[in-house]
């Protein structure tokens, strides 16, 4: 069994979601694609906490089903993307208070700032994680290949989210519009990487 499904077969036991983890590798890999149905259903629900706790244990106990990998890639970057907007609005607002003259609580909004950006690397580290592995089994899922893109655009990586657009403008699934979208992401990525 390999550290990852050993570690997941401990958390989903010590979760309480499960009795026991069966010891053989089909009773495993059945549990696991249970608990991803379940995860989908809590998403179906919104319940995106409860579905992100039940992957990661279907996940433990299954590492090789890559439609689970997909989905907690994606809640994950969401996740980070929501963060990320939180820290914009931040920003926003410790620019407006320099311009009133608040210096003080414009530093204090710094301390949130960092708070939000922390919040965000984690889930965006997990997002890339998961998704890395979906590209290497699904190499033409096209939404994975933007979010990727996205995902590494986010870390300052702008010469391998260039190779994931390329990649997601490249594949016979991608419509036209999109194709374009990505052309553009493409050539956006270009110029900041001259810049860089």
């Amino acid at each position: 069994m390999s550290l990852l499904g050993l570690l997941g077969c401990l958390l989903a036991s010590l979760a309480g979601g499960c009795r026991s983890v069966p010891r053989d590798a089909e009773g495993r890999m059945k549990l696991g694609l249970k608990l991803y149905e379940d995860g989908l259903r809590e998403l179906e629900r919104g319940e995106a906490e409860e579905a992100m706790e039940l992957l990661d244990r279907s996940v433990g106990l299954y590492p090789d089903h890559v439609p689970t990998h997909r989905e907690l890639g994606l809640l994950h970057f969401h996740r980070a993307r929501a963060s990320e907007q939180r820290v914009m609005e931040l920003e926003e607002k410790a620019l407006r208070l320099k311009d009133e003259g608040d210096y003080r609580g414009a530093r204090g909004v710094q301390d949130d700032i960092r708070e939000a950006h922390g919040e965000a690397l984690p889930h965006l580290d997990r997002a890339l994680y998961h998704l890395e592995s979906v590209a290497r089994s699904a190499a033409d899922d096209v939404e994975v290949l933007e979010v990727l893109g996205r995902c590494h655009v986010y870390r300052g990586d702008f010469r391998v989210a260039r190779e994931y657009f390329v990649q997601a403008a490249g594949s016979p699934r991608t419509p036209v519009e999109e194709r374009r979208r990505y052309e553009e992401m493409v050539r956006a990525l270009e110029q900041e990487i001259a810049v860089h």
